[in-house]
């Protein structure tokens, strides 16, 4: 550790190697800290964050739903005068220009709906989804359950500690 190192009294009675150990302790100990620090702020934030989050799934979800949702309505509402006209128009043309016209306008319009409705069923879908893994993240922060990598990861952080410590120790 360059720093203790830069001390007289340290240097004086401490060997390079238990410098070095102390190092590794201190950048070891202080990385544990951290990382307990960032569960503390992920499960803060994930905790505060779930009801805002559920209720704009909710909301998507609600506006967004094929048929009854509110954009879904206000897209018939501009539709639907769209192809009374095209239809009117095709029925009454009077020449085949304006009958084919007509016909391409009401594919257009048919294909723009089918558009539509997927991609309305595909954000509700999604608004669902994201509400299902909100849940399941708030699950996964709440509960104190260890993983096999966390335990590994770990025990590989208490083997470098133990190895330094008895370098410090014996030195």
């Amino acid at each position: 550790m360059a720093s203790l190192g830069r001390v007289p009294e340290a240097k004086d009675s401490l060997s390079d190697k238990q410098l070095e150990a102390i190092g590794t302790v201190v950048q070891e100990v202080g990385g544990l800290w951290v990382e307990w620090k960032r569960k503390e702020a992920v499960t803060t934030i994930v905790r505060e964050a779930r009801p805002a989050v559920d209720r704009l799934c909710d909301l998507l979800a609600r506006d967004f739903a094929p048929g009854t949702g509110w954009v879904a309505l206000q897209l018939q509402v501009i539709e639907d005068p769209l192809i009374a006209e095209a239809t009117n128009v095709l029925y009454d043309g009077r020449s085949y220009d304006e009958r084919k016209r007509a016909s391409a306008a009401i594919d257009l319009v048919h294909g723009n709906r089918m558009r539509r409705t997927e991609v309305l069923k595909r954000v509700t879908d999604a608004a669902v989804a994201m509400k299902k893994a909100n849940a399941a993240l708030a699950q996964a922060v709440e509960s104190s359950a260890w993983s096999a990598q966390d335990i590994q990861a770990f025990a590989e952080r208490a083997q470098s500690l133990r190895a330094a410590v008895k370098i410090i120790v014996k030195e």
